[in-house]
C-alpha cells in the first residue's frame, strides 16, 4: 500500500512541475522584440488566453517619396483597423 500511495504522490509531483515549466514558458514570449531587421520593435502581450502583438517603434515611421501615401505615418494597409 506504501507504494501505491508514494507513487501516486511522486507522479502528483512530477505533473504539477511539468505544468508549472509549460506556464513559464509561454510568459518568456512576452515583452518587447526587435524584428529581424532591426527596423521595427513590437510588443507582445497575453489577453484572454491569446498572444497579440503591436508595432510600438519603426525606423522610418512615414511612407517615402513617390508613394501615395507619402509623408503620412505609416498604417497596415493589408488588415484595416476593425470599426
Amino acid at each position: 500500500m506504501r507504494h501505491i500511495i508514494l507513487l501516486a504522490l511522486i507522479s502528483l509531483v512530477t505533473l504539477f512541475s511539468a505544468l508549472a515549466d509549460a506556464q513559464s514558458a509561454s510568459n518568456e514570449l512576452t515583452g518587447y522584440w526587435y524584428t529581424e531587421d532591426d527596423k521595427s520593435i513590437v510588443q507582445i502581450s497575453k489577453a484572454a488566453g491569446k498572444f497579440e502583438g503591436k508595432i510600438i517603434w519603426l525606423e522610418e515611421p512615414r511612407y517615402e517619396k513617390g508613394d501615395k501615401n507619402a509623408g503620412k505615418l505609416k498604417f497596415d494597409r493589408l488588415n484595416p483597423t476593425k470599426k
